[in-house]
């Protein structure tokens, strides 16, 4: 996640579109680490779907929120994906900057908020990063 951190500088993210910042977190992690075993969209026991898995031991979740409740969601995921994972990790692409100004106000306040519910409740790393988004793709 440090990597993620320090390295990674998507491009544009389309809102409601995942996995465009998925793709391009694929291809950087695969770049960054060519030995490693990358997968998208793992099928779960249960059924669910872990956005990007590493080495079949290490689970990403990827969010663009731009509600409170896309985060609120993603308590459930969680607690399905450490059934199965030892190591969970998220990345949260923070689109304030991009919302109109109702939404806007408070949107990076809960992605904090979150990030910290999910460090202390679950014991998940989260990286969050700043990025444009380009509205809904026509």
């Amino acid at each position: 996640l440090s990597i993620i951190q320090s390295d990674f500088e998507p491009i544009e993210v389309y809102v409601g579109e995942e996995d465009n910042l998925q793709a391009q977190l694929t291809v950087f992690l695969r770049a960054k680490f060519p030995d490693k075993k990358i997968d998208r969209e793992v099928v779960l026991q249960n059924g669910g779907r872990v956005d990007i898995v590493i080495d079949d031991r290490f689970a990403l979740e990827l969010k663009v929120p731009t509600k409170r409740t896309d985060l609120r969601n993603l308590t459930a995921q969680l607690e399905e994906y450490l059934e199965e994972y030892d190591f969970l990790g998220i990345v949260i692409a923070d689109v304030t900057e991009e919302l109109e100004e109702k939404e806007k106000d408070s949107m990076t306040q809960n992605i904090n908020e979150y990030v910290d519910k999910f460090k202390s409740k679950y014991g998940v790393q989260s990286v969050v990063l700043p990025i444009k988004f380009k509205g809904t793709r026509r």
